[in-house]
């Protein structure tokens, strides 16, 4: 049963880390981003990923300090079948990610304008230079490990405790969704779409790590696409110079 702490520390890091970014963090972020300051994008990932570990670390702190099963927090797989439909879920995702990395690949110059405008409401936050696009992949494997451990294994735990699995999924989405709403009101609803997908991939497989390498995947995969967009190679001025990480999905493509 969870303890004060917790509640605290849920609290914590779904109500008031959102009011924080979305009302300092993000728009400074953006500011700085709009003004040209030198290293914008690589500082705001650097702190983001920062900041997701130690919540990461207090939260498995907590755990092992209390002496609960890991099995609780959807760390451990939860028995033989369960464990197969989270691999397969899995490798299902590393299978339409590596389809979809190779399309993005064959999109010619004028393709990646047309799709220039509907990543606009969220060019500030996309990686647009090599060495942004390095921070972003790290950010983006970040957010798969310590989004998925903290919005689905904690708060499901948490929650769950209170007023059971139907409810905690739904306070999931809610949650998830509102930590993104600094991509305004069609990032809210994606990323709630998200969440609740993940949610259901969690129900299903009783295990954290197939909704981690999902979520790494589909951030990730963002990111090759955005730096495919918004990067100007500047030995040719062309759009869409290739991605340092497409050598990571050419190995996965075996």
């Amino acid at each position: 049963m969870p303890n004060i702490v917790d509640v605290v520390f849920l609290t914590l890091i779904t109500v008031v880390a959102t009011v924080l970014e979305t009302f300092v963090f993000f728009p400074r972020f953006k500011a700085d981003v709009a003004a040209g300051v030198p290293g914008a994008r690589r500082n705001g990932y650097r702190r983001a990923v920062i900041g997701q570990w130690v919540f990461a670390a207090v939260c498995l702190a907590l755990w092992v300090r209390a002496g609960r099963a890991w099995s609780a927090l959807g760390v451990a797989p939860q028995g033989r079948v369960r464990l197969i439909i989270g691999l397969t879920l899995g490798a299902i995702a590393l299978y339409l990610t590596v389809r979809q990395v190779r399309g993005i690949r064959r999109l010619t110059p004028e393709k990646l304008e047309e799709v220039r405008p509907k990543l606009a409401y969220v060019e500030f936050i996309l990686p647009h230079t090599r060495a942004e696009y390095r921070w972003f992949m790290f950010l983006s494997f970040t957010a798969g490990f310590c989004e998925e451990l903290l919005y689905r294994g904690y708060l499901f735990w948490v929650v769950g405790a209170y007023i059971g699995l139907p409810g905690a999924i739904a306070a999931g989405v809610l949650l998830f969704a509102l930590g993104h709403a600094y991509q305004g009101k069609r990032g809210i609803v994606r990323t709630g779409l998200a969440g609740l997908a993940m949610s259901l991939v969690y129900v299903a497989s009783g295990w954290l790590l197939p909704g981690m390498v999902i979520h790494a995947l589909v951030d990730a995969s963002a990111g090759i696409l955005s730096f495919r967009v918004f990067n100007r190679d500047p030995r040719s001025g062309e759009v869409g110079g290739s991605a340092p990480g497409d050598r990571l999905m050419t190995a996965a493509e075996g």
